[in-house]
């Protein structure tokens, strides 16, 4: 199957889930074939290229009984080589072994030293597809050096869940939310409404949507307009605040937002302002850690704009850390 082979928006998921029963029927005993295929079969449906969104993710897991790290090795044996995927199998007895050995060697990057972060990959075995996905070392960085094992762990705005799979990897206890979850193990919870707690949090990783970033973000009070954004943010600054334990850590990640239409520049930092709020409400800064954003995310048509029109790109991203 390939993107051509997709007729309607109705029918696409159907037959993707029918073809993927097929191979499962076929290959019942060939693990690595199976996986791979149906890796293929999800990368040619256009999963990478935005046609998957997390209730399609959700359903393929649900019809086929698949959990989310089986679906993420399935596309990562999909994306490999046709060399690299005879040494897998030449190499590991099994495909669980073959992950173990992957995770192993996910598990051993190094923490950073210094508060410049290198630019991280996103990395499938954590979180799901989701607009603003969060690279899982940077939480995974700041529960290492804010957090011990055991800690208790909240994410009120979870998207894909990548905080989920990090606590579970390096073994701190998480509860996450979301107004709109995108997997069973997010509770469904409004930020501005509250954060349920019980007992406090040890630490809180707040990723809020930025204002008007992502066009994929659902239509609400932090991307109605840019006042809305700050009011928003104030109830949320003001709700994790009530929910942290005394000298408890939240980490904040912003970037500055900068517009460029009708030739005209517009800067809006959002990192400095939201600071401004988050000190009105008690909250002290104890870490200001940048953590660049990949180049990647702009197009050869970003570029040559920005060369014509003498302005630079946005790279700069901030993790703020306070402590109540």
């Amino acid at each position: 199957m390939t993107e051509l082979d997709i007729c309607t928006k109705e029918d696409w998921l159907n037959r993707v889930i029918q073809e993927a029963k097929s191979i499962i029927a076929e290959f019942l005993k060939e693990t690595f074939v199976r996986y791979r295929k149906l890796g293929k079969l999800i990368l040619d449906s256009g999963y990478r290229k935005g046609q998957w969104k997390s209730e399609h993710k959700q359903r393929f897991l649900n019809e086929l009984g698949i959990e989310h790290p089986s679906f993420n090795r399935m596309v990562t044996l999909g994306e490999l080589s046709e060399e690299g995927f005879v040494h897998a199998v030449n190499k590991f007895p099994s495909l669980h072994a073959w992950a173990n050995q992957k995770s192993l060697a996910k598990a051993t990057f190094e923490y950073p030293l210094y508060n410049v972060w290198k630019t991280f990959q996103i990395d499938n075995d954590y979180g799901q597809d989701y607009p603003g996905r969060t690279p899982h070392q940077i939480i995974e960085s700041l529960l290492y050096y804010y957090t011990d094992q055991n800690a208790l762990v909240a994410d009120p705005m979870a998207g894909g869940g990548t905080t989920i799979d990090v606590c579970q990897k390096i073994n701190r206890k998480v509860r996450a939310f979301d107004i709109n979850p995108a997997r069973p193990d997010i509770e469904q919870n409004n930020v501005l409404e509250g954060i349920p707690h019980n007992p406090p949090y040890d630490f809180i990783f707040l990723d809020p949507p930025y204002y008007v970033q992502k066009d994929e973000y659902i239509r609400n009070e932090f991307n109605e307009s840019i006042e809305s954004f700050y009011k928003a943010m104030q109830k949320t600054l003001h709700n994790c605040h009530e929910v942290l334990k005394e000298k408890g850590i939240l980490a904040l990640m912003l970037k500055p937002m900068g517009l460029h239409e009708n030739g005209h520049f517009e800067w809006e930092d959002l990192t400095l302002k939201c600071h401004a709020l988050a000190e009105q409400i008690g909250f002290k800064l104890t870490k200001r850690i940048c953590v660049p954003l990949n180049t990647q995310q702009y197009n050869a048509l970003d570029v040559v704009r920005a060369k014509k029109g003498r302005y630079m790109l946005n790279t700069l991203r901030d993790v703020l850390v306070y402590q109540k």
